[in-house]
């Protein structure tokens, strides 16, 4: 992991050959591995640049031709060598859990590696055991959440926090990325956004969340069964016909649910809202979010959604902001409140950011949002850029490639800093 090698020592004694052909073949190799395949590991890429360069700067002018014509049959024979031993030193640095901290003055990734390594690696291999498209929360709940909650009490101890959660994403190569997000005591104004906890109580129209919960329940199990779900590579769905989609409606066991919330969400609509801004249920809250991308009307949803970006429930915003992204990919809103999504980009939940970044991303299309986000977004996208959690660091990529123009590398923060710099001024 980036954060391990950047404190290694990159660079041991080194001895090059005096023969020109090796020295030429290996330069060059070593320039391709160091630009490449070594792009996201910044200090053995200099290690192996600097090699490369000594190098090239011992073969003789007059030798060149000869070593060129001879390249092309050592190349065979020993760049399959050379991929090998890169693939077994990837194969031993990937056993270790792949862990972020996000923001945090009080503690590291290496801290709490130091620390809880074990367990880390203990809660990895549970949720490895249930697999990508079985959660590891139906197949052993209570182990789960024993490793974790003991992770937590850990970090707690190690720090004075106002908000501290571990979160994990598994995806369908079978990988896991853990999430450490901490609002550290003198930064709690992070938490200042969010609306009280609503207190009532209201009735569920036509039994509508009643039959979305079955309906997610029949989705799951659909698609968990014979992992159906990996097959289709993390879509449950081939088109979304309404504004947003989970599982979809494709299977034919749920297109009965498709035409159920068509026809009852529209005139229940006034209701759904009442529950999705008031419910003290976090769950009624959020499930409503999902049945109002039924309603006809994008614009209108988009105007329904935006308050409860600030609800208090990280579930009810992590819901409401991924239909607002969906919406947002189909119907143009030119009066956003852009404002609220650049302060979401720092809300203290990793679901809460990848979806922040989600709608960015949406909005950056109109050359007057992009403008916003590279003026006062810098910051919030650089961090986000340099996390380990794919959903985080590509969602980042996505937007910085979008607002700019650019094609910087993922991993080039140098570039984007630049840039960024330049677009705020």
């Amino acid at each position: 992991m980036n954060q391990i090698i950047s404190q290694s020592n990159c660079y041991p004694s080194t001895r090059t050959s005096s023969t020109p052909f090796l020295n030429l073949y290996f330069a060059l190799f070593l320039l391709f591995f160091s630009k490449n395949l070594l792009k996201n590991f910044r200090c053995y890429k200099k290690f192996f640049e600097k090699i490369a360069k000594n190098m090239l700067k011992s073969i003789p002018k007059k030798d060149l031709g000869r070593v060129f014509k001879q390249i092309t049959w050592f190349a065979f024979a020993m760049f399959p060598m050379l991929i090998i031993s890169l693939n077994q030193g990837y194969a031993k640095e990937n056993n270790q859990p792949i862990l972020d901290l996000y923001r945090s003055k009080q503690i590291t990734v290496d801290d709490i590696n130091k620390k809880f390594s074990k367990e880390i690696k203990e809660a990895r291999d549970i949720i490895k055991s249930a697999g990508w498209s079985k959660p590891a929360f139906v197949e052993s709940p209570a182990r789960l959440n024993e490793s974790m909650e003991k992770i937590l009490r850990g970090i707690a101890d190690m720090g004075d926090f106002s908000y501290l959660s571990l979160g994990y994403v598994i995806y369908p190569d079978g990988e896991v990325y853990f999430t450490i997000d901490v609002v550290d005591k003198q930064d709690k104004q992070r938490l200042s956004y969010f609306m009280p906890e609503p207190k009532k109580t209201i009735n569920d129209p036509d039994h509508l969340l009643a039959k979305w919960t079955e309906y997610d329940e029949v989705a799951l199990n659909t698609f968990t069964e014979g992992n159906k779900l990996k097959e289709k590579g993390a879509k449950a769905h081939d088109k979304c016909p309404v504004y947003h989609c989970d599982f979809g409606f494709d299977d034919p066991g749920l297109k009965k649910y498709e035409q159920l919330f068509n026809s009852l969400v529209p005139k229940n609509k006034k209701q759904l809202i009442e529950i999705l801004r008031s419910d003290m249920d976090e769950n009624k809250r959020a499930n409503a979010a999902f049945l109002l991308s039924h309603i006809k009307n994008g614009q209108e949803l988009v105007k329904i959604l935006i308050p409860s970006i600030y609800d208090s429930s990280a579930n009810v915003r992590n819901n409401v902001m991924r239909v607002l992204g969906a919406t947002l990919e189909k119907v143009v809103v030119t009066d956003f409140p852009i404002d609220k999504i650049i302060i979401a980009l720092d809300f203290p939940q990793e679901t809460d950011r990848n979806k922040a970044l989600y709608i960015a991303e949406s909005l950056a299309s109109q050359p007057k949002y992009a403008k916003y986000i590279a003026e006062h977004a810098g910051k919030q996208l650089l961090d986000e850029l340099k996390m380990l959690q794919p959903n985080l660091h590509g969602g980042a990529y996505m937007v910085l490639k979008k607002i700019s123009g650019k094609e910087y590398g993922e991993r080039d923060y140098k570039a984007w800093q630049d840039w960024l710099d330049q677009a705020s001024k």
